[in-house]
């Protein structure tokens, strides 16, 4: 009985082990498989290539032209109280992108 015993606990013992081995494992490989993907998937921030150029004072009325609809006209964005013209930035100011006003 007392071989018995001894042999269950070996038996279980190694499982244990190997259950724990394989575990350690899978847990390294996550941890690095995520490292990896991490780096591969980075992407840097997205800079603004060009600077906006001042226009000078406009009235509001005439700002609304201005507002990218049409594209054979300018685009003007203002920002307390000063004027801009940000035609080159479409991409990014004009009608249904990034930064449209309301």
């Amino acid at each position: 009985m007392q071989a018995l015993g001894q042999v269950l606990q070996d038996a279980i013992g190694s499982v244990l082990s190997s259950v724990w081995a394989t575990s350690a494992v899978v847990f390294v490989a996550t941890i690095v498989f995520l490292w990896v993907r991490s780096w591969l998937t980075y992407q840097p921030p997205i800079v603004l290539t060009y600077q906006p150029v001042m226009c000078g004072d406009i009235t509001l009325e005439s700002l609304s032209k201005f507002d990218g609809r049409d594209f054979l006209k300018p685009l003007y964005f203002a920002v307390r109280g000063k004027v801009y013209d940000v035609t080159k930035g479409k991409d990014f100011y004009g009608p249904g992108r990034f930064f449209c006003p309301p």
